[in-house]
């Protein structure tokens, strides 16, 4: 099973958008054989590839100073009573794009809601 690892900005909340560009850099992979997606302050990523996305895989994440964000796959369930800031999985496109928030779940909520509009999140001023 392969492991994505995510590094998000210290203080990031909001979207944010993986997406699949063969021209960008080297393949992520860190030494311990894991995918790691450095996400950019301004909520997007182009990584080479995102073909973990599309098997079987378990992700964890951590912010840049490495305080851990406890992940979650589960949609919103209203009443919304998950308060706790995570990393939640969106959708994922047919263009390739996979997009995550980190957030409540009430945000999660209000972000599958408005696709169409989704702003990326940012880092806290």
């Amino acid at each position: 099973m392969e492991l994505i690892k995510f590094v998000i900005p210290k203080g990031f909340r909001g979207a944010f958008v993986v997406e699949e560009d063969p021209h960008a850099g080297p393949a992520p992979k860190d030494s311990d054989g894991a995918w790691v997606y450095s996400i950019g302050a301004d909520g997007r990523l182009r990584a080479r590839t995102v073909a973990p996305f599309r098997s079987w895989h378990e992700t964890i994440a951590a912010y840049s100073d490495g305080t851990k964000i406890e992940f979650s796959s589960i949609g919103p369930i209203e009443p919304y009573k998950d308060a706790t800031v995570k990393l939640r999985t969106l959708f994922a496109d047919s263009d390739g794009r996979h997009y995550f928030l980190v957030g409540t779940e009430e945000e999660l909520a209000d972000a599958a809601k408005n696709r169409a509009g989704l702003e990326m999140g940012g880092v806290a001023q």
